[in-house]
């Protein structure tokens, strides 16, 4: 448990000097820099003393075991990655290893553990050069190659376990390795055979099932995600990724109850602040901003420097009509990150919505011009509603509906849809909020062509919308 909190204290302080860096100047980069190679002496170190202690240990360990020859027992459940709980009765052959490859074998999973990929392949290399049927050996240098990104020859090894093993877990080990390769080439349908090869043929297998679950809500197929991913939840430790991809879900299926209820299973464990990130986004989603505000608040304690995390607290805050604490996070996320046009239009709206038009249409007409931000356009437009500049909003609006992206066509026929509300062409309002729904990135479009229609006496199309 130290070394574990040894490590991520390291890792937290690289996160830091890897988001510090982009703003720093040249003397702050060379600080920066001077504190990476003071951690790179620190990790140096560590090998060295963790290969003096692996010697150490296979000495003593000796020193124990009886030698009555040269060779040891070793057979493919002692690496660990056997699950304990398969048959006995599987077929898979015992090995005997000599002693030096025995202590390769080990020195690789070491090299394993601290990440030290290179160093592994050359260790299980060996191994199985000398030793070409150790199965596990096979597996451990085909994820050694993958992990140190030579995909090619790790998919070679993967494939060749695939067809000869004749154990369940390496089988689908390999095909499930197989499954995450095709997927991130954006081979969707042959990920999910894979995936499917190897729960077939170790249905225990937990990385496989939510690898599988997790390309299917990629292909945003949320329902059958869901139906992959439930029999995890019957662990005896429910895991923070899978109640995350659950929630999401949820989420995408429109059932917030549902999606919030994990949300705070997942709150409840001992998350990394990734997740944390995560469950604000979605609190937000949901339009839970107090979840959402407790969540950034537990952030800021260990990421005072992060601007997103500002920039999330400002922006819940401001959904909770909390307009001055937002301005002010919101005004600190754009000093710490000056150059991110989204939080200067998130700190425009808070202003516009405190009646400082003046300021908001400043930055909105800047954020326009120099980043082409159709959220800018957006601000500018409900600035000339509220002047009663129809004319104006109008062009602005039409151009809106000429992007490539759909959430920003979405946005012109919302804002299309309110002026000919206030212009009384009812008929063209719904037509335009109607195609605003459609996106489901505007929740308000659905309350007013509810409108629309109730006072058109329509109210039982109206109550469909507002239910």
């Amino acid at each position: 448990m130290l070394l574990t909190h040894y490590f991520s204290t390291l890792i937290e302080q690289l996160v830091k000097i890897e988001g510090a860096m982009k703003q720093a100047n040249s003397e702050c980069r060379q600080a920066l820099y001077l504190e990476v190679l003071h951690l790179r002496a620190a990790s140096d170190r560590i090998v060295e003393e963790w290969l003096r202690f692996e010697e150490k240990l296979v000495g003593v360990q000796r020193a124990f075991e009886q030698e009555e020859n040269e060779e040891v027992y070793f057979a493919s459940g002692e690496a660990g990655a056997i699950d304990e709980r398969e048959s006995p009765s599987s077929s898979h052959s015992e090995i005997y290893l000599s002693r030096p490859l025995a202590m390769r074998f080990r020195q690789g999973q070491g090299y394993f553990t601290l990440s030290m990929y290179e160093q592994a392949v050359q260790s299980f290399a060996g191994v199985v050069e000398e030793a070409p049927d150790m199965e596990i050996a096979r597996l451990y240098l085909a994820f050694g190659f993958w992990l140190s990104r030579h995909q090619d020859v790790a998919a070679a090894q993967f494939r060749l376990l695939l067809q000869t093993s004749s154990h369940a877990f390496i089988q689908a080990a390999s095909a499930s390795a197989l499954g995450c390769m095709a997927a991130l080439d954006g081979q969707i349908e042959q990920s999910l055979v894979l995936f499917e090869q190897a729960l077939a043929t170790y249905p225990a297998f937990a990385d496989a099932r939510y690898n599988y679950a997790l390309v299917l809500a990629h292909a945003g197929r949320f329902r059958d995600a869901v139906e992959a991913a439930k029999p995890l939840l019957d662990e005896a430790d429910p895991d923070a990724d899978v109640l995350l991809l659950l929630a999401t879900c949820y989420v995408e299926e429109k059932q917030p109850d549902r999606a919030a209820e994990l949300l705070g299973l997942a709150e409840s464990l001992t998350l990394a602040a990734d997740q944390q990130d995560d469950i604000a986004h979605m609190y937000e989603q949901l339009h839970r901003y107090t979840d959402a505000v407790r969540c950034y608040r537990e952030l800021l304690t260990r990421r005072r420097d992060d601007a997103d995390v500002w920039h999330g607290l400002g922006w819940s805050l401001w959904q909770e009509k909390r307009e001055v604490q937002a301005a002010l996070y919101l005004q600190y996320a754009l000093t710490l990150a000056p150059k991110r046009p989204d939080y200067a239009c998130s700190y425009a709206w808070v202003l516009l919505e405190n009646g400082d038009y003046e300021r908001a249409d400043r930055i909105f007409q800047r954020i326009e011009q120099e980043y082409a931000y159709p959220l800018a356009r957006a601000g500018r437009i409900e600035l000339l509603l509220r002047a009663h500049r129809m004319k104006e909003a109008l062009a602005m609006s039409e151009a809106l509906l000429e992007h490539e992206d759909e959430d920003v066509r979405s946005l012109g026929h919302y804002h299309l849809g309110r002026i000919a509300l206030a212009e009384g062409r009812g008929a063209d309002a719904l037509r335009h909020f109607t195609a605003s729904k459609e996106s489901g990135m505007i929740p308000e479009s659905e309350l007013y062509a509810g409108f629309v229609h109730y006072t058109s006496g329509k109210q039982q199309e109206a109550w469909q919308f507002w239910s």
